[in-house]
């Protein structure tokens, strides 16, 4: 049987490349190639994984996966468990091993790490922020869920500073937390009221960095010259912001739909309660709206 290939070999080796690092069986490849006008053998795509030095599980040998694990735990993969550490091994270093076997080989070279990891305690890693806009970690929380409604949060690696703080129906809706950085992004402008200013972050990270240094946060974030840094930010143009808008969805500035606003309105104006004017205010709002609801 003859098995024509469709296509040139930088495009089909890089969907190879793609396919065999998103973990896919060889079945599961030759499915994919088909779909992408490429009819492939199984076999073929045997020869050519090897060709461009993937090999599939079962063909690394002990020692190299060893050297690898220690290699990810001198840096950022010491707290992983063998299921982030197995994806690791793929992703970074092309090895597909069972997750048994990477759990095999933690319990026998990090047996403290791995008694650490299943009671949570995790060894915390040295943080690195150059300064201000650098680096973003942005993240949301389902906490107000029974409400139907979710928090979305920003804060600044370097300084702690609270970037923006969002109530909203949803937390990971990327047309939704796009608005929210495009507001921030205009934030900066007025902020430093310069209008050759505009600027983004120049890395955002999607978790809550729990190794942040403490600080004073608008102090480091508007005058990192005190503390021996610039702001990293790099320039844009207003016309891009503006433009990037249309691809954005924003939310009721109440967080929650019109239905339910009108809603909790009546319950105010019924109990005879004004909107909170600090955070205070609010707190104390929210216990009491709690009982009403």
């Amino acid at each position: 049987m003859i098995f024509i290939c469709y296509g040139n070999i930088d495009t089909r080796d890089d969907i190879l490349r793609d396919l065999f690092f998103k973990d896919y069986t060889n079945l599961e490849m030759q499915t994919k190639l088909h779909y992408k006008g490429i009819s492939m053998s199984s076999r073929s795509i045997k020869r050519h994984l090897r060709r461009l030095g993937l090999r599939q599980r079962g063909r690394w040998s002990t020692q190299e996966i060893v050297t690898a694990i220690q290699e990810e735990r001198k840096g950022s993969g010491q707290n992983l468990g063998y299921r982030s550490l197995t994806k690791r091994l793929l992703t970074k270093h092309g090895m597909a091993v069972g997750r048994k076997s990477v759990s095999s080989i933690l319990r026998q070279i990090d047996p403290k790490g791995v008694e650490l990891r299943t009671h949570h305690c995790l060894i915390r890693r040295t943080y690195y922020n150059k300064g201000p806009n650098f680096l973003v970690h942005i993240d949301g929380y389902d906490k107000l869920k029974p409400f139907g409604l979710a928090i979305h949060g920003a804060i600044c690696g370097f300084s702690r500073r609270v970037l923006w703080l969002k109530v909203a129906r949803t937390n990971n809706d990327p047309r939704v937390v796009a608005s929210y950085f495009l507001d921030f992004v205009e934030e900066i402008h007025v902020l430093f009221l310069n209008q050759n200013d505009l600027g983004v972050p120049r890395c955002i990270l999607t978790r809550q960095p729990e190794e942040c240094p403490s600080g004073k946060p608008e102090m480091m974030y508007l005058h990192p010259e005190l503390y021996g840094t610039v702001d990293y930010k790099f320039s844009v143009k207003l016309s891009d912001v503006e433009s990037l808008k249309s691809f954005c969805s924003y939310p009721s500035c109440y967080g929650c739909t019109e239905e339910m606003k009108e809603h909790f309105t009546s319950i105010l104006l019924e109990g005879r309660r004004s909107e909170p004017i600090n955070s205070e205010d609010a707190k104390e709002l929210f216990q009491w709206m709690l009982q009403k609801i």
